[in-house]
């Protein structure tokens, strides 16, 4: 079996076609390739904006550092400058007849205070009412 050739301009026809469609793939394949590099630019750019913050943040923390390490070099350790002293007679902090009676005047004065509360609430309440159901007829 021997291959047929065809006439010279089909053969001629079909190269410039596939030509055109390699012409066609490489042209997309460059904007394909175009945008990848823009992709890589803006990701290096972000990159660098973020290096550049690690970079303050790490002078922050250094400075830090170096701030803590000369107060410890300036600070003086603790001194014991007398013992402790034990004393004999134990402390009493605790006056129960002093809390009762404390707690009965509160407890009074509260009483007399939610009373007086109480009382102005029952007269006024009438006078509150009449009041808003004017207002609402007057819209």
């Amino acid at each position: 079996m021997m291959k047929k050739h065809l006439p010279l301009p089909i053969e001629m026809e079909k190269a410039r076609l596939r030509i055109q469609g390699h012409k066609a793939a490489s042209a997309l394949e460059e904007k394909r390739l175009e945008g990848l590099k823009a992709k890589m630019d803006s990701d290096i750019k972000t990159l660098q904006n973020q290096i550049r913050e690690k970079q303050i943040e790490k002078q922050g923390i250094q400075l830090d550092i170096q701030t803590a390490e000369e107060m410890t070099e300036n600070s003086k350790p603790t001194q014991i400058l007398s013992p402790a002293q034990v004393s004999d007679k134990p402390v009493n902090g605790m006056d129960y007849k002093l809390i009762a009676v404390l707690g009965l005047i509160s407890g009074l004065f509260i009483g007399v205070f939610a009373a007086f509360v109480l009382e102005f609430w029952q007269n006024n309440k009438q006078k509150i009412i009449r009041s808003d159901s004017k207002k609402s007829l007057a819209l």
